[in-house]
């Protein structure tokens, strides 16, 4: 599971066999969860998800939704992953 990115103690990650629609999958200390890249919704929330961290990833995905889904293409072609940077 490829990283592809880390803000405020929350990591980034896609895999290269995932299954449809386009998402990524966000981990914490205290959650996991899997967002959608085209509507930025949280699913498969497990543990604690406080509503700023919400917020920040939402915002994460909104602002780097062209390279979430650049990544999501590469991943289909097996091809690596580019890191984004905030």
């Amino acid at each position: 599971m490829p990283l592809i990115g880390q803000i405020f103690g929350m990591t980034f990650y896609m895999y290269y066999d995932d299954h449809e629609p386009p998402h990524f999958h966000v981990r914490s200390a205290w959650f996991k969860a899997k967002v959608d890249i085209g509507d930025t919704g949280l699913n498969e929330v497990t543990g604690r998800m406080r509503p700023q961290d919400a917020n920040r990833v939402r915002t994460w995905a909104l602002r780097h939704r062209g390279a979430l889904l650049d990544n999501w293409e590469r991943a289909r072609r097996k091809e690596p992953l580019e890191r984004i940077e905030d």
